[in-house]
């Protein structure tokens, strides 16, 4: 996505924000008996399951679903993600910013089987749930890691494993 000035930066960042708060206010958002099934119900607050995304309307619940398949095939696309038992939407707007929580089977003890996948108009990225315990928290370390990716990258610099575009592939989370 290429953002021109600081105003449209503020103006999804503050999208974002109201869509956080709406998540976090609403009654009808938070797992239930509703959003349980063999995997479990997720482990954190604030999140629905994926097939009960909804948008501000159809074309945004559309595009929304569009973005739910994209984290599917990023996330699969790792060795150490065997398959997707779950997955929950966390919020976001329709073809700009997504985050959805997948439980998955790891293909090695060490990976961690809750992953935030963040997904849109911007690099994608995975950040495990021991990392981030919220959707909000997600948002935040997501822009501040490509910040930094960004700040890395415009001075030649080696950064994080953690922040990968998609074409960047590796065997650990």
């Amino acid at each position: 996505m290429r953002l021109h000035g600081t105003c449209r930066q503020d103006s999804i960042a503050k999208h974002i924000d109201l869509q956080f708060a709406l998540l976090e206010m609403s009654p009808n958002q938070p797992p239930s008996e509703q959003d349980s099934g063999p995997e479990g119900d997720a482990p954190v607050p604030y999140v629905v399951r994926a097939e009960r995304i909804a948008g501000d309307d159809d074309q945004d619940t559309a595009l929304l679903q569009q973005m739910l398949e994209e984290a599917r095939n990023y996330i699969l696309s790792f060795s150490w993600c065997e398959s997707i038992l779950g997955s929950y939407f966390a919020g976001g707007v329709g073809k700009v910013f997504a985050i959805f929580l997948f439980n998955i089977s790891p293909a090695r003890p060490d990976v961690d089987k809750w992953m935030w996948i963040v997904v849109g108009d911007i690099p994608p990225a995975y950040i495990p749930l021991e990392d981030c315990r919220t959707s909000r928290e997600v948002f935040d370390t997501y822009i501040d890691g490509m910040k930094r990716w960004t700040t890395c990258s415009r001075r030649s610099r080696s950064c994080s494993r953690r922040w990968r575009a998609t074409s960047e592939r590796s065997s650990h989370p």
